[in-house]
């Protein structure tokens, strides 16, 4: 527990802690290169002032363990971007729908890409 690792004097593995639970939205993977993306529709970064937790750096040591800790992407660039209603620091769900050919995706992905988009 984070109280017991607070209680052996061990504050620095705390965020290896919050690493274990961190699941991104979704991994893009190449050869020699991964893209972490944390995908926001309804909320915005998780964040705990009372505790130091703040999502996106979390994410970012889990880019780093992958790095350490995966032999097949040891040599590969790991980045973290989020996908978000609006443009920001990573992109925005009207940059994906941009990016789609629509004539070639279902009726279905369509109009929900539009309600993502009209928010």
């Amino acid at each position: 527990s984070i109280q017991k690792l607070k209680a052996a004097g061990l504050e620095a593995l705390i965020p290896a802690k919050w690493s274990f639970n961190a699941k991104p939205d979704l991994m893009i993977v190449s050869p020699g290169a991964g893209i972490l993306i944390e995908a926001k529709v309804e909320s915005g970064e998780g964040r705990d002032g009372a505790t130091g937790y703040g999502q996106f750096e979390v994410q970012k040591l889990v880019s780093r363990l992958i790095q350490r800790l995966v032999p097949v992407y040891e040599r590969s660039l790991i980045y973290n971007t989020e996908l978000a209603l609006r443009n920001g620091a990573g992109i925005a769900w009207a940059d994906v729908q941009s990016m789609i050919d629509t004539d070639e995706i279902d009726e279905f992905t369509r109009k929900c890409l539009n309600q993502l988009v009209a928010r």
